[in-house]
């Protein structure tokens, strides 16, 4: 807001408190100078930008496959949203109690010296109700989504597997090869199958959920739940054998 408006070499002050640094907080009187005014120059809208950008070859069509994905990622949105909502709706429902020894062997674990993060306070009364409370709810989900899959016999595929260990390493910038080495070396695999299992279990409550926007309009799911193209069942002369079932650790979240 200060510089709005200025020229190169122009400069201008204002008054705000520092947000970070040894003064964090503090007031302080600030003097910014503007080097230099630039533009961005967008190229015009038309079919040639669309064939440079894109694998379009008309405006047209680069805009409809842009209006696609924007819905599409909207759904998305409404369906993590809608799926968090029901999760909270089953831990209201369903009391589970929570053993101490879980709580307390996540607590130790937690705040082992050797898990500090540099100079930070890391052992705080804060801090453990945190952990606490996220043990806690961690443990709750697993049980309730374990039941659910149970009763809905619901096991997971080997090709379900792969999907996931394919997709889920791209949220932290890893190579999948390498997502799958690090599993197997550290025999996280069943801890691996038991969440892709309770997503699934999850999933099936969210299916059978009424969702409805702020506006009170209900949203259809039905591609959130169960991609375009997924089938109901797995293909009678599909070879694959259910992935055998594993204990998670019960501290271990229930999402990734």
């Amino acid at each position: 807001e200060a510089v709005t408006g200025l020229s190169a070499d122009e400069d201008a002050t204002f008054e705000t408190k520092l947000a970070g640094g040894e003064h964090a907080g503090e007031d302080a009187t600030v003097n910014v100078v503007v080097k230099a005014v630039k533009e961005r120059e967008l190229p015009e809208a038309n079919d040639d930008f669309a064939q440079l950008a894109s694998e379009f070859d008309t405006i047209a069509e680069l805009r409809e496959d842009l209006a696609k994905q924007a819905a599409e990622s909207k759904v998305v949105e409404q369906g993590i949203e809608a799926r968090d909502k029901v999760l909270d709706k089953l831990v209201e429902m369903i009391e589970v109690p929570v053993p101490g020894s879980v709580v307390e062997e996540q607590l130790e674990q937690h705040f082992r010296p050797e898990n500090a993060h540099g100079g930070e306070e890391h052992d705080t009364e804060e801090h453990r109700a945190e952990v606490r409370e996220n043990t806690e709810r961690a443990f709750k989900n697993e049980v309730i989504l374990d039941a659910v899959a149970e009763k809905e016999e619901d096991g997971v595929r080997q090709a379900e597997l792969i999907d996931y260990i394919v997709s889920a390493p791209s949220q932290y910038g890893m190579d999948p090869n390498q997502f799958a080495q690090l599993l197997d070396q550290s025999g996280q695999v069943g801890m691996l199958v038991s969440e892709v299992r309770r997503r699934k279990a999850l999933a099936k409550v969210l299916e059978q959920a009424k969702v409805t926007d702020t506006n009170g309009a209900e949203v259809d799911l039905s591609d959130f739940v169960r991609p375009a193209g997924a089938e109901e069942e797995a293909p009678a002369a599909e070879a694959e054998a259910p992935v055998a079932e594993a204990e998670a650790p019960a501290a271990e979240p229930a999402e990734a």
